[in-house]
């Protein structure tokens, strides 16, 4: 029988113990936004200047890649030859 009695006490003691432990673990989550806003923020302007940056790097880099095909095209008709040989110079 006390085996019995045991198993209800455990679940009940567990029960107001995983409630605390939510309320505790959801204050803790708010006083972490609220200590660290300004450093969230910081992050934010940070990671919005690395992407604008990186969008210009996109653009330079598309921009540079036309220009290299627009060269080649060029110079496979100023030759008028295939350039698909050994790529030696002439």
């Amino acid at each position: 029988m006390a085996r019995g009695n045991d198993a209800p006490m455990e679940v009940d003691a567990a029960n107001p113990g995983s409630d605390n432990n939510n309320d505790e673990e959801n204050a803790d989550s708010s006083d972490v936004e609220q200590l660290y806003a300004e450093e969230y923020e910081a992050l934010s302007t940070a990671m919005d200047e690395i992407n604008a940056c990186l969008d210009v790097l996109e653009r330079k880099n598309n921009e540079l890649f036309l220009q290299m095909r627009k060269l080649l095209d060029e110079h496979k008709k100023g030759n008028g030859t295939d350039t698909t040989g050994d790529g030696a110079a002439d």
